[in-house]
């Protein structure tokens, strides 16, 4: 919170601010003395040093642009991590693995990064759904028998992965109507005022009753919030639409959606132009 007082400064100067004459309150008694509660910052430990060296190890890898490229197979997509840059040098003991974010930690699934020089590892095979940007670096050591852990989370450049991949994984995602209501609730989720929302139902008021009050998941509420608020919200739910249309999906459409989407459609079509 930023005051600002403007005035003379002979009544709103530092001293008359601050300074009491008279046995008046001022800002100063505002104030409360700092009173650290360890008198003494106590030393780091060796294990809390460790830990912090290999923070900054990750941090300086994490920094390096990463590249994964993707070669499809017949049955799969095979992806390989390389960097341009070497990697700085480690102390002695001190182990740095890379994978993919897609795949869980496992001694097959770790590539081994040797320091001061590029990375060049083969990440495996993966499926459609295991392609990713993703990357994780891991920096491991031991002091005293006590062993400390550093992770970073990189996204990486990718290159080689489908045109279509995202339509192709939401496509699987998607089996059946109640997938497809689910995905919609996700995009649109958002609260706006109760108000608002409710006048925009009585201009709405006859297109999906029968959704409205037949026990089913309340769209038309949900996607009137998201035209209230604006944003891209909608837009999404455009191209998922036109999408499932274009690839001949339509039965996943639940009943009805088409009576809902429509005007509210239109009115964001409008707003936009």
């Amino acid at each position: 919170m930023l005051v600002e007082l403007v005035g003379c400064r002979n009544q709103w100067g530092i001293d008359q601010v601050l300074d009491a004459k008279g046995h008046k309150a001022t800002l100063r008694d505002l104030l409360r003395p700092f009173r650290p509660e360890n008198e003494e910052p106590a030393e780091p430990d060796e294990l809390a040093t460790l830990t912090y060296r290999l923070d900054s190890l990750v941090q300086q890898i994490a920094s390096i642009p990463f590249t994964v490229t993707v070669s499809p197979t017949d049955t799969d997509h095979r992806l390989h991590i390389a960097t341009q840059h070497p990697m700085p040098a480690v102390d002695e003991g001190t182990t740095v693995t890379i994978r993919l974010a897609s795949v869980a930690a496992t001694a097959e699934a770790d590539g081994g990064i040797s320091p001061g020089q590029a990375v060049d590892v083969d990440a495996g095979a993966v499926t459609l759904a295991g392609v990713t940007s993703f990357l994780v670096v891991t920096a491991t050591a031991s002091v005293e028998g006590r062993r400390a852990r550093s992770a970073a989370l990189i996204n990486a450049r990718l290159v080689g992965a489908p045109d279509d991949r995202k339509e192709r994984l939401l496509s699987a995602q998607l089996k059946d109507s109640d997938d497809l209501i689910r995905y919609l609730l996700f995009l649109l989720f958002d609260l706006v005022d109760d108000a608002r929302l409710d006048q925009l139902l009585s201009t709405f008021g006859g297109a999906g009753g029968r959704w409205r009050h037949s026990g089913q998941v309340p769209l038309l509420e949900t996607m009137l919030r998201a035209l209230v608020r604006g944003g891209s919200a909608l837009d999404r739910v455009a191209d998922l639409l036109d999408d499932l249309v274009s690839t001949d999906r339509e039965e996943l459409l639940p009943e009805g959606l088409e009576e809902i989407w429509e005007p509210i459609n239109a009115v964001r079509q409008e707003l936009r132009a």
